[in-house]
């Protein structure tokens, strides 16, 4: 039987010992442990990705290397967060870059979730068009907030954008998944690809067909040039008729196509205007004929142009009669 003194003493120690060993593991510094404040630190959590609207019908098909972009296509952008830290995430900005700037077949996006007193989670997604092209923002985003097991309010918010970089401030974000954590969804418009056809050459007077056929995500058509007639100048395929001219003068004619989201693009055709010929056809009558009064003989007339033209004939005679004037 243990002795109730010595019980209470031995509790005593056991208690002391506990509370040093507490009291060490709290201030020394080699000991003490604390989350980091990170974004999307988990396995569960999603990179950035990217899904083509257009081709996919609108289920996105999300991806983080997306090949075989045409031009007009709508991208989407999907930046996910969620604040795996041990505290609320306070001033939270989702920023998305493209690069390169301008026009490319080649394209990587960088997204960058940052916030106060927490270390910037960066993740990256790439797609490749057909055509070189350039890609322009919608200066709003859909944001996917409040989420359950089933789905999200969506709510579309405004984007700041400065060139290349769209930024959405997200302001407090709580720690944990649902329902603290979401998407932040940009919409890209890659521009489509006006082709106006082959230059032409014709005379004045004349006319050709302008073909419009191989432009690449367009959905309308407007044609204008600075001489001459069209057709009509909204149609894929006008006619256009040229003037006539005393030199040979070339005129221009613009096609401008615009894609779904109206992002336009623009290309030239040339077409040379020749003179008319202007040479004068050679007529031979035939050989000279004797005949005697009411006999009949055949006339054996002849033309060449020297601008091979096709070209039409009259007789006239000064006595008898003719089976056929023409």
């Amino acid at each position: 039987m243990i002795n109730i003194k010595n019980r209470i003493k031995m509790l005593k120690r056991i208690f002391y010992f506990a509370a040093i060993t507490a009291i060490f593991v709290i201030f020394s510094p080699t000991l003490m442990v604390s989350a980091a404040n990170d974004f999307n630190s988990s396995a569960l959590d999603y990179p950035l990705r990217i899904g083509n609207y257009t081709q996919s019908g609108g289920t996105q098909n999300w991806q983080t290397t997306l090949n075989g972009v045409n031009p007009g296509d709508e991208l989407r952008f999907s930046a996910y967060y969620h604040n795996a830290g041990g505290q609320s995430a306070l001033n939270t900005v989702v920023k998305l870059q493209l690069s390169p700037t301008g026009s490319s077949s080649s394209f990587v996006a960088t997204e960058t979730i940052s916030a106060t007193n927490f270390n910037n989670y960066v993740s990256t997604a790439n797609f490749n068009i057909t055509n070189s092209r350039n890609v322009f923002f919608k200066n709003t985003a859909l944001w996917h907030h409040d989420c359950d097991l089933n789905s999200c309010q969506i709510t579309e918010v405004p984007v700041n954008i400065s060139g290349s970089i769209l930024t959405y401030n997200l302001g407090t974000v709580k720690q944990g998944y649902a329902p603290n954590d979401g998407y932040v969804i940009f919409t890209g418009y890659v521009s489509p690809l006006a082709n106006a056809g082959s230059d032409k050459t014709i005379n004045g007077g004349q006319n050709v067909t302008l073909s419009g056929s191989n432009s690449i995500g367009a959905q309308s058509y407007v044609w204008n040039c600075n001489g001459g007639t069209l057709s009509n100048s909204k149609i894929v395929n006008p006619v256009f008729t040229a003037p006539s001219v005393s030199k040979t003068t070339k005129y221009l004619c613009n096609l401008t196509v615009a894609s779904a989201a109206g992002i336009t693009d623009t290309d030239i055709v040339d077409i040379t205007v020749n003179p008319a010929p202007t040479a004068n056809p050679i007529a031979n009558a035939g050989p000279d004929k004797n005949i005697k009064s009411s006999q009949s003989t055949i006339l054996e007339g002849t033309a060449i142009h020297p601008d091979h033209l096709l070209m039409t004939y009259a007789w006239n005679c000064n006595g008898g009669t003719l089976s056929n004037s023409k």
